[in-house]
């Protein structure tokens, strides 16, 4: 290749990162342009509009009860799986809790309160099975 193929490449590319950067910038600045003429900061909105864009959860904290350890606990705000839940005694309840709130494994769960991990999967699954019979089929655990 000759030095004035080379330089004819050399400018060719140059002149396509050029290009290409050039767009860029062009349609960064558009899409700039069209957020300003639809969108709005949250800061800019009058009151009565911030007001009823607002949602507050409602929640029945005297039907609540807490699973977990001391700490680490969650609370059930559904009167009917609350319900349920009591009438397990507290080691069942805890292997749900591990499970479905910490998202343990059945090993670290087994690790955990030094139980094999067969008793773990055992108990997890019949628990669960009874809570579903407990609840219904219309209600989803």
């Amino acid at each position: 290749m000759t030095p004035e193929q080379e330089k004819g490449i050399l400018q060719a590319f140059d002149f396509y990162c050029k290009t290409v950067l050039r767009n860029k910038a062009r349609n960064l600045h558009k899409e700039a342009e069209r957020q300003k003429q639809f969108e709005m900061p949250l800061e800019d909105l009058p009151p009565e509009v911030e007001q009823s864009m607002q949602y507050r959860d409602k929640y029945d904290f005297s039907q609540a009860i807490s699973i977990g350890r001391p700490g680490q606990e969650m609370r059930i705000f559904d009167p009917e799986l609350a319900a349920a839940l009591l009438q397990f005694l507290p080691r069942f309840r805890e292997v749900l809790y591990l499970a479905y709130f910490l998202e343990y494994s059945d090993k670290e769960i087994g690790k955990k309160l030094n139980r094999p991990a067969s008793t773990i999967t055992s108990q997890r699954n019949n628990t669960l099975e009874k809570l579903q019979e407990m609840l219904g089929e219309n209600h989803v655990v």
